[in-house]
């Protein structure tokens, strides 16, 4: 099962990628109404960084992308916590390209119409 959080406004969207579960993070809290997930990436930070572990199976990796002091939080839900950072790597950059060029991976670019 694959949870995410959005805006429900990208329900359509993030379902037709896959996810099973929409989590509206304007309406709920991911620890109240997601079971205990295999693998956690939190891309936010901060609170939600904090409560990403309280979904995390206990004794599975929690992946969590920021550079940020556990604080304790993962020792205290027995989970293993790795921090991973992205760097530039132009052959990396390429193999992403040519799927896309392949139509294997599809971007998906938002642009704000007020702009």
């Amino acid at each position: 099962m694959v949870a995410t959080t959005a805006n429900a406004k990208n329900r359509e969207l993030v379902m037709s990628l896959g996810a099973d579960q929409l989590v509206d993070y304007s309406e709920d809290r991911l620890e109240h109404v997601v079971e205990p997930c295999d693998l956690v990436f939190d891309v936010v930070g901060g609170d939600t960084l904090e409560r990403s572990f309280q979904v995390a199976i206990t004794g599975w990796p929690c992946g969590l992308d920021q550079w940020r002091r556990t604080d304790g939080f993962a020792e205290a839900n027995h989970v293993d916590f790795e921090h991973f950072f992205m760097s530039p790597n132009g052959d990396q950059l390429a193999q992403i390209a040519a799927l896309v060029e392949a139509g294997t991976v599809q971007p998906i670019i938002e642009r704000d119409s007020a702009r």
